[in-house]
């Protein structure tokens, strides 16, 4: 919204900051006084993740990163947090709301400007339209491709009365009419049936205009105090992000507010981007991409840059990348073999085979692989991931430490590692010392 002030409080900073326990990334939340991106999780607690002068508009593209107004520039903030200039334009300002076409082409309203840009996957900033009587607040695109544009009169009336406020959509040969007599025009949303929601600050209402231009009142409540970007979640729910008191709003499909969150800065919120992309572990990072789709990782470190991030990469120094699984005459004398080519660990001691020199000694009375896959087990951990299955099904007996009469792996296991890290096995030993098999890898004979 134009000419806002904007301060900034140390003290709100750190309040944030201390926020309770965090659920996965569900969205972000641009603080336009406050200088900052904020990420939102499941359960509407923000935390801050970056710093951004003047924060406004805020979208996301295929691969998660996150892209924000910040006066003259476009900021790119990838999920970890790692923040560039993506373009910037000494003559522009970026003070609206943001949108990504089906190409990869980012679209920014400029309110300042009186313009809408258009900055290409490369950077390159141009002018898309311009000739506007009125202010352009936001922009949003159909499923089809079809550009539509909220206009903000800045000379909107009370509340109460019909503004000067209008959507337009962008058609062949110029601008043509969609929606007209709105209370000022801010966020731009589409829902899943086609039907386009329009917020609108100074009424603390969203409209909802049908396909065919119908516009009606779907939600109407004080809670939307200043709604200035709109967003719709993977089930229908639509979010505002409320300039006036920094609140974040849920709206249900039948109109019904509640409030999600809250920056706990004040007046400030301008823009949110929602989480809509398969995100298995809530680290921000859409699966297709992610390097670790299982394990919250959201830096994407990858030391060996073999494409498996260090967080679930069973040989973090050597490469040994993911391939296509292959099924072996081998796999059928070795049910342990893991079917995941390069991070295969036949040994289940969750150190791939190609760095399982590293860790020697699995003969004898030495502590080796067999004996960590062993000591995973007793804690209810499997040894990769996986599961041993029933007894006949997959051969937990060859894992089985004190040789017991049952093949479950228990406290004996556990006390029988103990003793060959020289410590004493503890209370569950029933006869000491015991003999053990190391795994597939002989007998390691009378413990001292």
């Amino acid at each position: 919204m134009r000419g806002l002030s904007r301060a900034i409080s140390v003290a709100a900073l750190l309040a944030v900051a201390a926020s309770p326990a965090w659920s996965g990334v569900f969205g972000y939340v641009a603080d336009y006084n406050n200088d900052q991106v904020l990420v939102l999780d499941s359960n509407g607690t923000v935390t801050p993740l970056a710093s951004v002068f003047a924060a406004s508009g805020a979208a996301l593209d295929s691969s998660g990163n996150l892209y924000v107004g910040s006066g003259t520039d476009i900021v790119k903030i990838t999920p970890g947090g790692s923040t560039t200039t993506f373009a910037s334009k000494s003559s522009v300002t970026f003070e609206g709301q943001l949108a990504f076409d089906a190409s990869g082409n980012l679209f920014a309203a400029s309110q300042w400007d009186s313009l809408v840009y258009k900055i290409t996957t490369g950077g390159v900033i141009s002018t898309y339209l311009s000739g506007f009587a009125l202010l352009p607040e936001a922009v949003a695109f159909d499923t089809a491709g079809n550009l539509f544009i909220s206009l903000y009169d800045s000379n909107d009336p009370t509340p109460s009365d019909v503004g000067g406020s209008e959507v337009v959509e962008f058609l062949v040969g110029g601008l043509g009419p969609f929606a007209s007599g709105l209370n000022t025009a801010n966020g731009l949303a589409f829902g899943a049936s086609g039907d386009l929601y329009v917020s609108s600050a100074n009424s603390h209402l969203i409209y909802k205009i049908t396909t065919g231009g119908v516009v009606s009142t779907f939600a109407n409540d004080p809670r939307l105090n200043g709604p200035v970007s709109i967003a719709f979640d993977a089930a229908g729910n639509l979010y505002s992000a409320n300039y006036f008191d920094g609140s974040i709003s849920k709206i249900s499909p039948a109109g019904a507010v509640v409030t999600f969150g809250s920056t706990g800065l004040g007046q400030g919120a301008f823009g949110i981007a929602l989480v809509r992309f398969a995100d298995a572990d809530g680290d921000g990072v859409p699966d297709s991409v992610d390097n670790c789709p299982t394990v919250a990782n959201t830096d994407q470190a990858d030391g060996d840059a073999d494409g498996v991030g260090d967080a679930c990469d069973n040989c973090v120094d050597v490469s040994n990348p993911r391939v296509t699984p292959d099924v072996s005459t081998y796999l059928g004398t070795n049910p342990w073999a893991t079917l995941t080519g390069g991070q295969r660990d036949d040994d289940h001691d969750g150190y791939g085979n190609i760095c399982d020199a590293k860790f020697p000694g699995t003969a004898g009375s030495a502590v080796g692989n067999p004996d960590l896959a062993q000591f995973r087990a007793s804690f209810g951990k499997s040894r990769t991931g996986d599961t041993c299955g029933t007894a006949g099904d997959l051969p937990c007996a060859i894992f089985d430490l004190d040789q017991g009469a049952a093949t479950n792996i228990g406290n004996p296991d556990l006390a029988v590692f103990r003793k060959l890290f020289g410590k004493a096995p503890g209370p569950k030993c029933p006869t000491c010392p015991l003999t053990c098999d190391a795994g597939t890898a002989g007998t390691c004979g009378a413990l001292p």
